[in-house]
């Protein structure tokens, strides 16, 4: 009898925890207003510390370790609008379908290519920049996975010597396990091109992030519609943006 009590009780709280919603006009502009300041406090903070005190590798724009403010090139304008004019028009539609999970995958996945579409995207550099810098880019010679996967001959071998290899291994295959160069090896062969990489990788990994977490969320929240939403918010977290 009293397990039975507990149980409605905790299915009271997850009631109301369902029917509530995560956000409204005004705790997005509280959370908006507030997210820059804060970043800029600490980063001076953490400036100073470094400058006064302790003498560790700071970053100018910390907490961004790798990158720098810059101004958009104006063909990115066109492409943000369009980006803007999906989210709306697949929010409509997601309301509907009540966040259907293959409605929530297609509009994660037009917001991460678009996104990245507009990074860097010039009639200098082509279509695919923002596609091709992030996996074959750094420079002349390269740090990345990529650029060691295309020296790769044999995949078996390079597996059973990967001790005695990673000395000689690129920065990034040098400090991460040997399944990363050998998946982009795997990709190399089977669609060649850098940009169509990037693009099979964004796939593949809001296929899965979606559909296990949407899985996971439904068991514990029994709310379909609530699962789905947080699902889509969870594909437009600047990480999962990033590294899809």
């Amino acid at each position: 009898m009293e397990t039975s009590v507990l149980s409605a009780g905790a299915n009271s709280k997850l009631d109301r925890l369902v029917g509530t919603r995560l956000f409204n006009a005004r705790s997005v502009l509280l959370w908006a207003g507030g997210f820059a300041p804060a970043v800029l406090i600490a980063n001076r903070i953490v400036r100073a510390v470094h400058k006064y005190g302790v003498d560790f590798d700071c970053p100018p724009y910390w907490p961004i370790g790798i990158g720098y403010p810059r101004v958009p090139h104006w063909t990115a304008l066109p492409i943000a609008a369009l980006c803007l004019i999906a989210l709306h028009q697949g929010l409509r539609i997601l309301e509907r379908s009540r966040y259907r999970l293959m409605h929530v995958i297609c509009l994660g996945l037009v917001l991460i290519l678009g996104t990245t579409f507009m990074q860097g995207w010039t009639y200098q550099l082509g279509w695919d920049a923002g596609f091709v810098n992030p996996i074959a880019g750094m420079g002349q010679g390269g740090i990345q996975h990529y650029h060691d996967a295309l020296a790769i001959e044999n995949p078996i071998t390079f597996l059973r010597e990967y001790v005695a290899r990673q000395p000689t291994l690129l920065e990034h295959s040098r400090t991460h396990p040997p399944g990363a160069a050998l998946t982009m090896y795997a990709l190399s062969r089977l669609v060649v091109r850098p940009a169509l990489i990037s693009v099979t990788i964004a796939i593949v990994s809001v296929l899965l992030i979606a559909t296990c977490l949407r899985s996971l969320l439904s068991r514990f929240l029994r709310d379909e519609k609530l699962s789905g939403y947080v699902t889509l918010i969870m594909l437009l977290v600047p990480a999962v943006q990033i590294y899809s």
